[in-house]
């Protein structure tokens, strides 16, 4: 049967929303794929109505053929070590539990169910033992960041946090919450054809946003140098002869014809061109860091690299420097020097070692003229920082949303081989696992592989694990495109949805900072 009209989602709150409940629906509103509104009390009641609190009394819902009741959302959620099967979801706050039923596929080790369903004619009404909203605007303000764990969460390690967020930060239990809202609301395609904006182009089933840290071009510099001659006399003695000769024979090829066996962003660029995909890549302009010289984006050979990105059509995007990550200022320089020797208008962003301060790092990105951010992951495992894959506009300590979309970083090379120091076959399991979290949410796995591991002889499997995983980004359930591209359609798509749902709970924040005011968001 046919949707009579395009689907829309009314809410009814019991008291005035506060900015964070707002943007928790701003977020639901792009996530689910359809309007979701805010009702002013004589407004018409849609098909669809979430009610959040005590449902008003003398309220005529007989035209509404779907409600959904759950808890007003509390102003400070407590997450507990218990979860609700399946999904799993976390629980906050005190759960209500129902009869059993098994009508509805729920689990939780406290007995009962945490949601119960009734219907009547065409109607049916459910109501959820569970606070829906408040966990939502909680993990996408990044409040756990903002309390007594904020020093474990700027190092970017799972493994430092509080046992209860460790656990949350490993699996995108917000992307569940969305699914089973929009199997509650019937928001799922049926065969009279699709009720919600499509969340993918062509109908993929999740999405990946490729992409590239550039920290290191070349092997052979100064100090590298010197290391080899140190190195040379004990290790000759020691019997290392074979790794010593094939060291002599790179730096003797670096001075005769310039080649560096990591300075591979051209075979990377031909690894993905062959299997029609184009990544972005992130350029550190900050040459310096606390470890050691990078590379100076003003070299000729690298200017050269960033033309043949241009012509290629790949992205040439910020790695804000070591120091930068506070600062609107440096930001600001960096992207002006990229963009000058690029020629390309730099919308994206990602810190180096993912120095990320929730209370200063979107601001000073968006001031510096950034509409995309990456930053939000974690350096030792693969996970969900903010409980999603999706995109997300994050918010400020006040409630308001920032401009910048953030797409947070699931999976990255250094975490699997580096921090978990991991062979082959078990990399592979990790990463594999990471895919198929995303996939089964429909969400975006955001990748990054920094190039200078394809060198086989100093990284053995990277490179091979990389094509693997290339392999299965062109598949044709998967829809994979640059930073930028995916920032784009996403934005579109929110900008669609407001259209539709003439709602006040706007996909495109107005009320932070814009930055460069005088340039245009190339998004």
């Amino acid at each position: 049967m046919l949707e009579p009209r395009p689907a829309s989602v009314g809410v009814l709150t019991s008291a005035p929303p506060p900015p964070e409940l707002r943007a928790g629906l701003a977020f639901l509103e792009s996530a689910l794929g359809v309007p979701v509104r805010i009702l002013a009390p004589d407004e018409p009641l849609p098909e669809r109505l979430l009610v959040l609190g005590p449902v008003p009394r003398g309220l005529d819902l007989s035209e509404v053929r779907l409600v959904l009741h759950a808890p007003r959302p509390a102003a400070v959620p407590q997450p507990r070590r218990e979860w609700i099967e399946p999904g799993p979801l976390p629980v906050f706050g005190e759960l209500e539990r129902y009869p059993d039923s098994d009508d509805l596929p729920w689990h939780y080790l406290g007995g009962g169910t945490p949601v119960s369903w009734a219907s009547r004619g065409r109607q049916t009404l459910f109501r959820l033992g569970f606070d829906l909203l408040g966990p939502l605007g909680w993990s996408l303000a990044r409040a756990a960041e903002r309390g007594p764990a904020a020093a474990a969460w700027r190092n970017a390690r799972v493994d430092e946090l509080p046992s209860e967020e460790k656990a949350l930060a490993l699996t995108p239990w917000v992307d569940r919450l969305v699914l089973l809202l929009a199997r509650l609301l019937d928001l799922e395609e049926r065969a009279g054809g699709p009720v919600a904006e499509e969340r993918w182009p062509g109908g993929a089933r999740w999405a990946v946003a490729l992409s590239h840290d550039v920290d290191m071009l070349f092997k052979w510099r100064f100090r590298s140098v010197l290391r080899l001659l140190l190195e040379t006399p004990p290790r000759a003695l020691g019997g290392g002869l074979p790794g010593l000769a094939r060291r002599w024979r790179e730096l003797l090829q670096r001075l005769r014809d310039g080649r560096d066996p990591w300075f591979l962003v051209d075979e990377l660029m031909d690894l993905e061109e062959r299997r029609g995909l184009h990544s972005t890549l992130l350029f550190l302009a900050e040459p310096r860091d606390h470890q050691t010289f990078r590379y100076q984006l003003d070299r000729a050979q690298v200017r050269g690299l960033l033309l043949r990105l241009r012509r290629r059509g790949f992205e040439a995007a910020l790695h804000g420097g070591w120091s930068s990550y506070r600062s609107a200022e440096r930001l600001r320089l960096q992207r002006d020097r990229l963009e000058v020797l690029s020629g390309q208008s730099s919308r994206a962003t990602r810190q180096h070692w993912l120095r990320f301060d929730v209370e200063r790092t979107w601001e000073a990105q968006e001031r510096a003229g950034f509409r995309v951010d990456s930053s939000l992951g974690f350096n030792d495992r693969p996970g969900f920082r903010a409980g999603t894959s999706l995109p997300f506009h994050p918010t400020a300590a006040d409630g308001a949303p920032h401009r910048l979309l953030e797409l947070p970083l699931v999976l990255m090379d250094s975490q699997l081989f580096d921090e978990q120091g991991l062979e082959l076959p078990a990399a592979a399991r990790l990463a594999q696992d990471a895919l198929d979290q995303v996939r089964r949410v429909r969400g975006l796995l955001t990748l990054n592989w920094h190039p200078h591991t394809l060198c086989q002889a100093d990284f053995p499997g990277r490179r091979e694990l990389f094509e693997e995983l290339l392999g299965v980004l062109a598949r044709r359930d998967c829809w994979t495109a640059s930073l930028g591209d995916v920032a784009s359609y996403w934005l579109e798509r929110e900008a669609r949805l407001a259209t539709r749902g003439l709602t006040g709970i706007s996909a495109a924040p107005q009320g932070r900072p814009a930055g460069r005011e005088n340039q245009p968001c190339a998004c």
